[in-house]
């Protein structure tokens, strides 16, 4: 009955897993896109910051623009995240549950023996 219990939840759990990866892969580009425009506008922003604390009138208009742009990159990236973990979460949580579920029934089974 037990063996039995294992393979249901072990399919039940492969398959959550399955769907999980499947959702995360979608999102994969958008999370690498959003990772190198990261990389980019700090490498923008340090280098502005260190000149606008040494010479605030000089870099200003320089600075602003980068401001702006990371401020707007910041915003989207949390959409982007927000909706992301909003999308994968429930596929997440479903194999948490299973998973969780799988390895109690198999330390049961080793109880067993």
């Amino acid at each position: 009955m037990i063996k039995n219990n294992i393979a249901s939840i072990s399919r039940k759990r492969n398959i959550a897993k399955d769907t999980l990866y499947k959702k995360m892969e979608g999102y994969q580009n958008k999370w690498k896109e959003t990772n190198e425009l990261l990389e980019c506008y700090k490498q923008q922003f340090l280098p502005l910051w260190e000149a606008y604390k040494t010479n605030p009138k000089y870099i200003e208009e320089k600075f602003f623009v980068c401001c702006e742009n990371l401020y707007n990159f910041i915003y989207q990236e949390e959409k982007i995240r927000k909706e992301f973990e909003k999308n994968y979460k429930p596929f997440y949580d479903k194999f948490q549950k299973l998973d969780k579920e799988y390895h109690q029934m198999k330390s049961k089974q080793k109880e067993k023996l």
